[in-house]
């Protein structure tokens, strides 16, 4: 007896757990699935390069600085390099598709988790997950807001979009209990105009605010 109410409990529990973290208890799923090419990355290459005001907090330590974000079309990666306020190069980064190089990196910066936490961070902006042939889509019958859920090798992604089709959240789980989200607003379209990270059950967090796009 007291097996059966502990195997209800926990699955109550999950069940509570994961409605509460995606989000989609007032969406019902649509008619079909949806195709991989239906969802785009945020922030395309369609740019020469964007400058944003970083904020972090993470691993009991805050930052500020200068993120630059420039494409490289040769071989569609992003050079990401993070500045400090006077223009010392903190840390620099090549991010591709599958893999990232460090360039550059200030010492007390060149820790394994800080500059893994980041290309998490920013390959959720830059990349669609590879190996995903369809996704599921949900739908919010009051707003219009869409949710596209999306299994991969590794865990499941949510895109949560308005009606019009601007990215509002991405949510990235892998296993049970681990998470990484951000949040876009979007002023300046069509490029986001603030994005905020966060992470369980590692705390960080991460604000990005535009300062200025060439196109």
């Amino acid at each position: 007896m007291f097996k059966v109410q502990k195997i209800s409990f926990i699955i109550i529990l999950i069940s509570v757990f994961l409605t509460s973290c995606i989000g989609l208890k007032d969406f019902h799923k649509t008619s079909h699935d949806e195709p991989i090419t239906k969802i785009s990355p945020p922030i395309s290459s369609q740019f020469q390069k964007a400058l944003f005001k970083a904020q972090m907090d993470a691993f009991g330590r805050h930052f500020s600085g200068i993120f630059l974000i420039k494409p490289v079309p040769e071989d569609t990666s992003f050079r990401v390099v993070l500045l400090s306020e006077f223009g010392l190069n903190l840390l620099d980064l090549s991010i591709t598709k599958n893999s990232y190089q460090v360039i550059n990196c200030q010492d007390f910066l060149n820790r394994k988790i800080v500059i893994q936490t980041l290309e998490k961070d920013l390959r959720m902006l830059l990349f669609i997950p590879e190996k995903v042939k369809k996704i599921k889509a949900f739908q919010n019958p009051e707003t219009g807001d869409l949710v596209y859920k999306m299994k991969f090798k590794n865990g499941r992604v949510y895109f949560s979009t308005t009606e019009s089709g601007l990215m509002k959240r991405i949510e990235l789980r892998t296993g049970l209990w681990n998470r990484l989200a951000a949040d876009l607003v979007w002023e300046n379209q069509p490029f986001p105009s603030t994005i905020v990270f966060s992470s369980k059950p590692v705390k960080h967090t991460m604000k990005l605010t535009l300062l200025n796009i060439e196109n």
